[in-house]
């Protein structure tokens, strides 16, 4: 196998290339079909990557929130897959009143509880728990920003819709990532240009705004933290006249 891997690197790197992306597919298709069969049985599934949280727990979160808050108005915010809260608690130390975690482990949702955050539980798999979650945020309202970080890659395509529909309804600026396409990782199930979450979001009159995005982005080049939130992060803001 290892010699076969050199040839096709070596000698036919085009072939190579193609079948490395060929392989990638049937195993998104495969994790798919999994996840479908662990939907339809009930058995949990962790949206957040738990085992991942201290992989990643080194980073300069507090640098990347200083940034989002010098260009948006975050005095209220609601994280949605906020795993053990530390983005929270960033946001907290930087002046935000008013914090709100939604994570689907129990692990995460106590840790958030030991560093006093509140957290309710989330499941994006089930959109009809989402009303009844909406009406327990009722004491934390109103959100000035919601935010998701690297979550929406490990829910099945057919949940993208209702988990950004949430994220709209939550606040009137929502500031988003998820992986793009092939950049990999444990339980990645729907990897998406930013297009296709700009028009999921557009369905809700959310509009992207490309000016605080790139701002954003372009801030993060100069802090430690994980590469993909300096390519993905995205700024939505709900149109005039958007229905409640």
């Amino acid at each position: 196998m290892r010699v076969l891997k050199t040839f096709l690197r070596t000698k036919a790197p085009n072939l190579h290339r193609e079948l490395v992306v060929l392989a990638r597919w049937l195993s998104k298709i495969r994790s798919n079909a999994w996840a479908h069969v662990a939907h339809i049985v009930g058995v949990p599934q962790s949206h957040a990557g738990v085992e991942s949280w201290e992989k990643y727990s080194c980073y300069d979160y507090d640098g990347m929130v200083a940034i989002i808050a010098d260009a948006l108005d975050t005095k209220s915010v609601v994280d949605v897959g906020c795993g053990e809260g530390t983005i929270l608690q960033a946001f907290r130390t930087r002046g935000s009143a008013n914090v709100l975690g939604m994570e689907f482990s129990e692990r995460g949702r106590e840790r958030c509880r030991e560093r006093g955050i509140a957290c309710f539980e989330i499941d994006l798999l089930r959109p009809a728990t989402h009303a009844p979650l909406l009406h327990k945020t009722a004491d934390y309202l109103p959100f000035t920003v919601a935010t998701c970080f690297e979550v929406l890659e490990h829910i099945p395509f057919w949940r993208a819709g209702s988990s950004v529909q949430l994220l709209c309804r939550l606040a009137p600026c929502v500031v988003f990532s998820a992986a793009h396409p092939l950049q990999r990782g444990i339980g990645h199930l729907n990897e998406q240009p930013q297009e296709y979450w700009r028009r999921k979001f557009a369905k809700y009159d959310m509009r992207f705004d490309p000016l605080v995005s790139q701002r954003i982005r372009d801030s993060l080049l100069n802090v430690h933290v994980p590469p993909w939130y300096k390519m993905n992060i995205q700024v939505f803001r709900a149109c005039r006249n958007r229905p409640r």
